[in-house]
């Protein structure tokens, strides 16, 4: 266990809890949604416990990866993130309603 929890760079920490840190602070405005009181057909078990628990096994397996890996992560996320607004943009619908609204004008 001391070994998983060893970390060889004082940097990668201060990545990964600023990103952990930033997460969760993006994750607030969900807080102020509406809560549905219905009964829905799947439940997260342990909610607030099992999320947590996942979050820091995440933590602790980053803290053990070559930098190399995180300019992977990195490439291809930006690589994703492109062709998903790229994509997103030529067939969303607002997109056909505005076309079709100048072209009446």
């Amino acid at each position: 266990m001391d070994d998983l929890l060893r970390v060889h760079d004082p940097g990668l920490i201060l990545g990964i809890v600023v990103s952990s840190a930033l997460t969760l602070v993006s994750c607030c405005p969900l807080l102020l949604l509406p809560q549905y009181t219905d009964d829905l057909p799947f439940k997260v078990p342990l909610m607030p416990l099992l999320p947590l628990i996942a979050l820091l096994a995440a933590v602790i397996l980053l803290l053990h990866f070559n930098s190399l890996v995180y300019v992977g992560v990195v490439v291809w996320l930006c690589l994703g993130l492109i062709v998903y607004f790229t994509y997103g943009m030529k067939h969303s619908v607002e997109a056909t309603r505005q076309d079709v609204h100048l072209n009446d004008q």
